[in-house]
């Protein structure tokens, strides 16, 4: 009889240890599907465009793109912008920054690109993410000697508005602006 009693009462640990076990795997995977759910809801629906009032410059004349983000109803942590450019047919002149974020980390001007990077703030008690449109920066550009038609372009790979980890920039929407040079 103690031995039949022994034998139950390990039975019982056995049953308890694998149920609370599958429980366990249970609870991980409903978190794991709730959590990539919520990343899944997030749409890659950000659109990123480059403006001008005229694309149509003489050499040696200055023009202004501006970066213009419209991020809808969906917060912005933070934002890498990566434009390309020909120094054969321009040059840029100045770079200044706009009014979507607050912070701005990253303003560098390279021989053929543009950086401009932009960070979410934090106000002493919560994190501000910005959202909807708004200028990210201005470019002024300067048309070199050389006549014909160049590009400003995103670099699409290292151009990323990011939210809970995710790029939201939408990757079907067109990423450059043609300049004609006379």
């Amino acid at each position: 009889m103690e031995q039949k009693r022994s034998h139950t009462k390990s039975s019982n640990k056995i049953f308890i240890l694998v149920l609370c076990f599958i429980i366990g795997i249970l609870a991980a995977s409903i978190y794991r599907l709730k959590f990539a759910n919520k990343n899944s809801e997030i749409k890659k629906e950000a659109k990123l465009d480059l403006l001008s009032e005229n694309t149509k410059v003489k050499s040696g004349e200055e023009m202004k793109v501006t970066l213009v983000l419209d991020s809808g109803r969906t917060e912005v942590a933070a934002a890498d912008f990566f434009v390309t450019y020909n120094p054969e047919y321009l040059k840029v002149t100045s770079v200044s920054t706009g009014k979507f974020f607050a912070n701005y980390p990253i303003n560098i001007t390279g021989s053929d690109f543009v950086k401009v990077s932009g960070v979410a703030t934090f106000d002493g008690k919560s994190v501000v993410l910005p959202k909807g449109k708004e200028t990210v920066a201005e470019i002024v550009f300067l048309a070199q000697n050389n006549k014909g038609k160049t590009e400003i372009n995103f670099n699409r790979e290292k151009t990323i508005v990011a939210t809970n980890g995710i790029n939201i920039l939408d990757p079907k929407r067109p990423s450059r602006l043609d300049i004609n040079i006379l």
